[in-house]
């Protein structure tokens, strides 16, 4: 691979064609409006930075330094509870979400799929339909296992979990190599042959990174997304071997410093700090923005793109540029205009992309327990032992010092009788009423997250409906329902959109006739709420009920019953 390692001067103006010099300046048109575009949306999310910064704080169990400053001289202490409810929370629905054993879509024929005609052929067509869906469905896992969509998944539930919002991107085309053993049948000589190939596959985004249309309250009304990536230079040089990279732009990017081009705020350094980890000093950094959205003809035509002068069609693309320099721009692969986003938030907020995750929901009870804490630690300082008062007039150490101490001699001064010199008091504790707050406080963050503690495999023992299998079965199965909105929430948010896109993309892309047809998405999160000791249940009372009926017995498939009973 070959990268651009020095730059030639530019040509003299007055030397170059007006139609480079008109295309240099839609160019810097574009490049100004997208970046004055990415500004507006940076500005309008510094309130949700902010909340996320706390949320990061809280789950760390960090206070702030104007927090710690009016705690100076008594406890400090944080009992994070946040960060297990959390926990529970990402395991619980990652997996819910992403059974090992089962995919969590699946792909259907409509009704009636195209070209399915009313006679004889109508059954066959149908078949032919589900086998294609079957096919389509085989290729989009495939696809899934060679991206790690399950892995990336994972953290997108974990960002919805801490931050309230989860960003999976997909499909984007990359190319991946592939390795294999060939062996000749004539010679039986083996040989390794390594392949590239061009894959559609997902990524996870960082919320960070992720700035879509700040006015709109979901991605259903989103009209634009912003994408950043902050880069070195020699990350900024390898651009230059990507297909349809504008050279002649990517240089005046190179020559200008990365400050220059900075747009949002770099919260690295917040965020180490919050972890506990060293800042890094004095690293400079270009920030690549990746633009998707709307475009005007005149601005695709500038950039390279073949586009038509029909008024009624709108054409959406994606755009790369650092600071006001586009370097790359393209048309939408996917005929439907779809941005490559998906969003996924643990409790919805109405009237913006950005959700709440745990550590906001709990953020009060989170207080209270602290507090309570912090008063028990003080409580416990003071009345640990007693208050003790001397009458100086009636006594003096005989070493000069005052403080108390074992076998410590005293000599009396005449002034006071000694048994006036000392007086013993002792401090109330309240580790009672402080310890009933605390316990409340727990109570309240169970109420306000809707996540029992019976998620994080505590608070049965000795309860009600805990003494009998089936009332465990019961409480894990209610315990389970309190999940049922975020399990939707990521249907809607990312698995329907997600498999549709990939949908959309092999049946523009894909050469294979057999995988083509008019298909449904399905979402399978949701049956999984269905816990699978009251599946297991299920299948053994239909496996006893198959038994004791012959006609029953003929028509059960007892080798997949069992293997069924198994899985659950």
């Amino acid at each position: 691979m070959e990268y651009v390692e020095e730059f030639e001067e530019f040509a003299d103006p007055e030397e170059r064609p007006a139609e480079e010099i008109q295309r240099e300046e839609d160019l810097q048109i574009l490049g100004s409006k997208l970046h004055d575009l990415a500004q507006e949306q940076v500005q309008a999310r510094d309130m949700i930075e902010n909340r996320w910064l706390d949320d990061l704080r809280q789950y760390h169990g960090e206070y702030t330094p104007e927090e710690l400053g009016r705690m100076e001289g008594r406890s400090s202490v944080y009992v994070n509870i946040t960060r297990n409810k959390t926990r529970a929370a990402i395991s619980r629905l990652g997996d819910m979400l992403l059974p090992n054993d089962d995919r969590n879509y699946g792909i259907k024929p409509t009704p009636i799929p195209q070209g399915s005609v009313m006679g004889e052929d109508e059954e066959q067509i149908k078949e032919q339909a589900r086998e294609a869906a079957r096919a389509m469905e085989e290729q989009i896992a495939d696809d899934f296992e060679e991206a790690l969509y399950y892995a990336h998944a994972r953290d997108v539930i974990e960002d919805a979990c801490i931050y309230g919002t989860g960003i999976l991107k997909g499909p984007t085309i990359v190319n991946r190599t592939r390795q294999a053993w060939v062996t000749d049948p004539q010679t039986g000589q083996s040989v390794m042959e390594v392949q590239e190939q061009y894959r559609p596959s997902v990524e996870r985004v960082d919320p960070w990174d992720f700035f879509p249309d700040m006015s709109a309250a979901n991605m259903h009304e989103a009209e634009f997304c912003f994408e950043r990536k902050l880069i070195n230079k020699k990350q900024l040089r390898e651009l230059a071997s990507l297909p349809g990279v504008m050279l002649d732009q990517l240089r005046r990017a190179m020559q200008t410093e990365g400050s220059t081009t900075q747009i949002a705020n770099d919260r690295r350094d917040d965020l180490r700090e919050i972890s506990g980890v060293d800042t890094v000093s004095n690293s400079t950094k270009y920030e690549l923005w990746e633009y998707w959205g709307p475009l005007d003809k005149d601005e695709l035509r500038a950039c390279g793109c073949d586009v038509d002068d029909d008024p009624l069609i709108e054409y959406t693309g994606c755009v790369l540029m650092v600071g006001n320099y586009v370097v790359k721009a393209a048309m939408n692969p996917l005929d439907s205009g779809d941005i490559p986003y998906s969003v996924f938030n643990w409790e919805q907020d109405g009237v913006s992309v950005f959700g709440y995750g745990v550590p906001y929901l709990m953020r009060q009870p989170q207080k209270v327990t602290n507090a309570a804490w912090r008063m028990m630690m003080d409580n416990a300082a003071v009345s640990a032992g007693p208050q003790v008062v001397v009458n100086k007039r009636a006594v003096t150490p005989q070493d000069g010092d005052w403080n108390i101490k074992r076998m410590k001699t005293w000599l009396a001064t005449g002034d006071v009788p000694v048994n006036q010199a000392f007086g013993v008091y002792g401090i109330q504790s309240n580790q009672g009423d402080l310890s009933a707050i605390f316990q409340m406080a727990q109570q309240l963050a169970d109420t306000e997250t809707n996540l029992p503690i019976l998620l994080q495999g505590e608070g049965v023992s000795g309860g009600p409906g805990s003494q009998t299998a089936t009332g465990m079965r019961m409480l894990m199965n209610n315990s389970n329902i309190v999940l049922r909105s975020a399990v939707k929430n990521f249907d809607d948010g990312v698995t329907v959109p997600t498999v549709r896109r990939f949908y959309d993309f092999h049946m523009a892309y894909t050469q294979n006739p057999e995988i083509k047809g008019d298909f449904d998405v399905i979402a399978k999160g949701t049956s999984v709420l269905i816990a699978r000791e009251e599946q297991q249940e299920k299948l053994m009372m239909l496996a006893q009920l198959a038994a004791s009926n012959p006609e029953f017995a003929q028509m059960t498939d007892w080798k997949e019953l069992y293997k069924e009973i198994l899985r659950t």
